[in-house]
């Protein structure tokens, strides 16, 4: 979904959204403590198509990166390299 299209939907529904921050980001900011952000941390989200890195430092964030691979990808290599099914590879992961 495009972000012109998230804005028409959410017109529809009456809401009116004050920001939009990348979903790394939030993910990032959600499971990091104030005191972790300051000291600087990384925050790897992996999903199922994109795996995105946050950087925080300083209290401030630093940079994010979404790499074009995700959990499924990393399923499949673990399924292979182990011989092992998709459902024992999804759990091992």
């Amino acid at each position: 979904m495009t972000l012109l299209a998230l804005e028409e939907l959410l017109a529809r529904c009456n809401l009116s959204p004050r920001n939009f921050i990348p979903s790394g980001l939030a993910s990032a900011l959600s499971v990091t403590t104030p005191d972790e952000q300051q000291q600087g941390a990384a925050c790897v989200d992996i999903g199922a198509g994109v795996v995105n890195i946050a950087v925080l430092n300083e209290g401030t964030f630093l940079h994010i990166e979404a790499l074009a691979f995700g959990g499924a990808n990393l399923t499949h290599d673990v399924s292979a390299r182990l011989h092992a099914s998709l459902a024992d590879a999804e759990r091992i992961k």
